[in-house]
């Protein structure tokens, strides 16, 4: 047997059944020998932290194309542009900070950083969801109100802006509870 790698004999047991089976685990990845599956990198974890990567690989790629496209017609500005604008951030955020965050606890399976950096890291990853959620919310408004009240155009351009500012205060306000101390109890599974 290779020496990276340790043999672990796991059993779960049912009134009625018994399963006893055995797994490879990397050393390098393994956390405490006595923790749960969920806390140990195993073949599921790997699965979880491909698919992991090829959202960041797609996110990345797909939101810098799209900011490609807007840069260079950055001269025909309009709501539509303004909006895509914060979702490509929004998306961005997601991809850099909350897709690495989980692979790295995946992978790690424990938390090696200060507790500060565990808050700021909490609080990133709910921005960003949060943020993406409401600038979705922001753009269903405006074609809602381009649809239903088409002639009123000239409140358009300043209603976008009140919403996609309210977007941003109600992600960073929704975000703040994930800075109390129960959030260094949380696991990834």
């Amino acid at each position: 047997m290779d020496e990276n790698f340790i043999e672990m004999k796991i059993s779960s047991s049912d009134d009625n059944y018994i399963n006893k089976s055995y797994i490879k685990v990397n050393k390098s990845s393994f956390a405490y020998p006595d923790s749960p599956d969920q806390f140990t990198s195993n073949e599921d974890s790997i699965r979880k932290i491909t698919f992991r990567f090829l959202v960041l690989i797609f996110a990345v790629c797909g939101n810098l194309l799209i900011l490609a496209i807007l840069v260079k017609n950055r001269h025909k500005k309009s709501r539509v542009y303004g909006m895509l604008l914060h979702l490509i951030i929004s998306d961005l955020i997601v991809a850099f900070v909350t897709i690495p965050i989980e692979m790295s606890g995946m992978i790690s399976v424990q938390w090696k950083a200060s507790s500060a950096a565990c808050k700021i890291m909490f609080y990133l990853t709910a921005f960003g969801s949060y943020l993406s959620s409401t600038v979705g919310t922001c753009i269903s408004l405006d074609k809602y109100f381009a649809v239903v009240y088409p002639l009123k155009f000239i409140n358009a351009q300043r209603r976008s802006k009140i919403m996609l500012g309210a977007a941003w205060v109600i992600s960073i306000t929704c975000s703040i509870p994930q800075v109390n101390e129960n959030s260094l109890h949380i696991a990834y599974v």
